[in-house]
């Protein structure tokens, strides 16, 4: 019995700390569309409508859309997002879209078209445009684009050693 009562509380013991690290982990949880930068402290920083750069606070005005979730900078710019949604959220996307690729937050796009349109450098020197066709990987909450099926293995191998060849 003494054996099961200790396995018992080992096994709680190991699931509390389990439960601890997971709630300090914020990588799951998410973001709105129009967040373009998390500090360290995961303080949020999002771009209006309007063009401003707003950190996120439980106060900032939110505008949601087709279960998309957008922050902005006052109700003045949520009235303006609620009035003209339709043509304004896709101009935001593709403008949230050029920043992060500014900032170096979209893996390893590096420009955005104002039509939307992504170019990307591959490990190999490359520059490609992205299409749906476009070989991708996933790392670390990133998509990276690559010329190739050759680039993608070397991608698989190493990944590290690709994004590094990259910035």
């Amino acid at each position: 019995m003494k054996r099961f009562t200790l396995f018992n509380t080992l096994v709680l013991i190991i699931f509390s700390l389990a439960l601890v690290v997971s709630a300090g982990d914020k990588s799951h949880e998410h973001h709105a569309e129009n967040v373009i930068k998390v500090d360290d402290m995961g303080h949020e920083t999002a771009l209006c409508a309007c063009g401003k750069e707003v950190s996120v606070t439980e106060s900032t005005s939110k505008y949601v859309n087709e279960g998309k979730t957008y922050y902005l900078c006052s109700d003045e710019c949520k009235a303006q997002v609620n009035k003209s949604a339709s043509t304004i959220l896709p101009a935001l996307d593709i403008k949230v879209m050029a920043k992060k690729a500014e900032l170096g937050t979209l893996g390893n796009v590096y420009a955005v078209s104002e039509t939307g349109e992504k170019t990307a450098k591959c490990a190999c020197g490359m520059d490609l445009k992205v299409n749906d066709s476009t070989v991708k990987r996933e790392y670390n909450g990133q998509t990276y684009y690559i010329c190739s099926d050759k680039c993608a293995a070397v991608f698989d191998k190493d990944p590290k050693k690709f994004i590094d060849a990259v910035k």
